[in-house]
């Protein structure tokens, strides 16, 4: 599976799940699919630890912004 990050535009705005947040530090971006908060599914990722596809229950929300962008999913 590939997954591509077509634009990356961050804006303020009120959390309504399921929603994008994307997180940037050191070890690369990654974009989470929450399905709630603190509940979600790796997206886009630029981090060998959570690879697209990781799921974790126990995501620290302080880190993560919106993301108002564009995410292509393709299996190439």
């Amino acid at each position: 599976m590939r997954s591509t990050l077509i634009n990356k535009e961050e804006k303020a705005r009120e959390i309504k799940y399921p929603c994008l947040m994307t997180a940037h530090s050191s070890l690369g971006a990654i974009v989470v699919l929450f399905h709630n908060e603190y509940c979600g599914t790796v997206v886009y990722s630029e981090r060998k630890g959570q690879p697209i596809g990781y799921y974790s229950k126990a995501w620290i929300m302080s880190g993560f912004t919106p993301f108002d962008g564009t995410i292509e999913l393709s299996n190439n």
